[in-house]
């Protein structure tokens, strides 16, 4: 096999004389997957964010999935009881598209809510156990959209005394 540093999928052919090499065009995924970034990085606490996972080494896999986690090895977040897994779809090479949770739903393991903790996201392309996701860490936080209550005429720019302006 020869050596080849970045994750990829390559076409593989196979000859037994050195001269006459199969042609099926079978391929071979070299792939280890890393996340740089999640965009936003601020999710809405209804659960509705679309999320890309921004990495390199990701392929096109029926099983991707993304995974809410804890900046904290000693405290779990879980999602009903069970780990905050979802399916995530492949985007190209360097992304994947994912959902988030409502906040409502996003408890550490002693059940007090995650509010506004941080919290992690990572991805795996080929299974769903613990150990099959990345350990990058990247960090989200929930937002909770500002509500407008009233427009006062008085309190705008134009209608305030000039003197509170340098």
């Amino acid at each position: 096999m020869p050596r080849y540093t970045k994750p990829d999928v390559l076409r593989v052919e196979v000859t037994v004389n050195g001269k006459d090499w199969t042609s099926d065009g079978k391929t071979y995924g070299y792939f280890d997957p890393f996340v740089l970034r999640a965009e936003p990085a601020l999710i809405s606490v209804d659960g509705t964010t679309v999320v890309k996972i921004k990495g390199f080494g990701f392929v096109n896999s029926t099983s991707s999935k993304s995974l809410i986690g804890s900046t904290d090895p000693n405290n779990a977040i879980l999602c009903q009881g069970y780990p905050c897994i979802r399916d995530a779809a492949f985007i190209d090479k360097n992304t994947l598209e994912t959902t988030t949770f409502p906040q409502a739903l996003v408890n550490y393991k002693n059940q007090q809510n995650v509010l506004w903790d941080a919290m992690t996201i990572d991805a795996s392309i080929y299974g769903t156990s613990l150990s099959d996701f990345t350990d990058n860490a990247v960090q989200l936080f929930y937002y909770q959209d500002p509500s407008f209550g009233s427009l006062s005429v008085e309190e705008t720019p134009a209608n305030l005394p000039t003197d509170i302006y340098i």
